[in-house]
């Protein structure tokens, strides 16, 4: 059955769907008015009556239209609501998608890739939006090669309140979270090109730099552990690439123009580049530093992650699916910078611990694992500081045994 036998769009003739993510659907269409072919979003029914979240769809195409005058940035051409069905027409970008190139080992020119989205993240930047779900699924391809940045609905404006998440969630994809983002610590631009270094470890390797069983795992090494080394083929990239996946924001590149020009010292536009780059040890080392200090740490989180995470009925529970999280302690400090300036105030072991607590919650690890969960986390907190107001509350509304 075709979309059209469902639904309609006055001005469009919708066709087979051509993508599908958490939030909606995309069809294939032509726009009758200029007989052109334009990608169709078409909000999921169910979310129709979430005016909230019709709210920020529309927003979404608002800070398209801002960004889609810049090569590598998807271009918009209609955004509106017919029947009570929101929809976005889009350029129709026909080349596939970056994951289906690193699926068929056709990625022949990764650095030039990674030029170009850095492109179109530089431009997102200055307009003052992160994106914040950087992934090959969201790296188009037009029909001359050209890669487009697409999916900004759940970009975030760093000018105001305005994003389009609901406030106190952290929306991602594990296998390309900053650990920041992990966290449900402030975000800016940094946090996009840590991502970004993580696509470009994938396009050079075939593989992605950390693995695990379920989301919460993933989010664990993307905080503590370095990335695995470059072939040989590639070593000259490991400068560039160990400090975009560095672990703390400070030590990575401060945007991405700075990127773009270390780039261009080692793969010149036109060239991949055979030159590697020259970087002392102590700063491979700083560029790799853990945020989190302490074996003991560490390991209490790696304690008993053996199955799938359990996620609730509407989250998807695959790392490399965009995975909304739930706020971690309560609406008090659903605000980033609030939630920052509290755990600031506590001594650095019982911080680490909020923040081992506030991850498992946020990952929906409430009472399980044994021994790696947010319930027996926030215990540990006690101990150490019985008085500790986000503890109690969050063991209050969890309900811990």
């Amino acid at each position: 059955m075709t979309a059209a036998a469902t639904f309609s769009i006055p001005g469009y003739d919708i066709g087979e769907k051509i993508g599908e993510g958490g939030f909606a659907k995309v069809f294939l269409a032509e726009q009758t008015s200029l007989q052109r072919n334009v990608a169709l979003k078409i909000v999921a029914p169910e979310l129709v009556s979430d005016q909230e979240f019709c709210d920020r769809f529309i927003k979404e195409g608002r800070i398209i239209a801002k960004l889609s005058e810049h090569p590598n940035i998807i271009t918009i051409h209609d955004i509106g609501c017919h029947d009570s069905c929101y929809y976005m027409s889009m350029e129709y970008v026909a080349g596939g998608t970056l994951s289906e190139k690193i699926r068929a080992g056709e990625v022949d020119t990764p650095a030039a890739y990674l030029r170009e989205i850095a492109k179109a993240l530089a431009e997102a930047h200055r307009m003052s939006f992160i994106h914040r779900d950087i992934k090959p699924a969201n790296i188009l391809f037009k029909a001359d090669g050209t890669p487009v940045l697409t999916d900004f609905g759940i970009a975030k404006s760093l000018t105001g309140a305005t994003q389009l998440t609901q406030a106190g969630f952290a929306v991602g994809t594990p296998d390309y979270m900053s650990p920041e983002q992990a966290m449900s610590k402030p975000l800016d631009g940094r946090s996009d090109l840590y991502s970004l270094g993580v696509v470009f470890y994938e396009m050079l390797t075939g593989e992605k730099p950390f693995v695990g069983e379920d989301a919460f795992s993933v989010a664990v090494k993307h905080i503590n552990e370095p990335p695995p080394p470059l072939p040989t083929a590639q070593a000259h990239f490991q400068p560039i690439l160990d400090r975009l996946l560095a672990k703390s924001p400070d030590d990575r590149y401060q945007d991405a123009e700075a990127l773009i020009a270390d780039l261009d010292r080692v793969a010149p536009p036109g060239s991949e580049g055979k030159d590697a780059v020259s970087e002392t040890q102590s700063g491979r080392e700083r560029s790799r530093k853990p945020l989190w200090i302490g074996t003991g740490v560490v390991a209490a989180l790696a304690v008993s992650i053996s199955t799938v995470i359990a996620l609730a009925p509407d989250q998807m529970t695959r790392p490399d699916k965009t995975v909304p999280v739930q706020p971690a302690v309560s609406d008090e400090i659903s605000d980033e910078d609030a939630q920052a300036a509290l755990l600031d105030k506590f001594s650095p072991r019982v911080r680490r611990l909020l923040e081992t607590a506030m991850l498992h919650q946020e990952f929906g690890r409430l009472t399980d694992p044994p021994g790696s969960n947010a319930c027996e986390a926030y215990r540990l907190v006690l101990e150490s500081d019985p008085d500790n107001e986000l503890a109690n509350k969050a063991v209050k509304e969890i309900g811990c045994p």
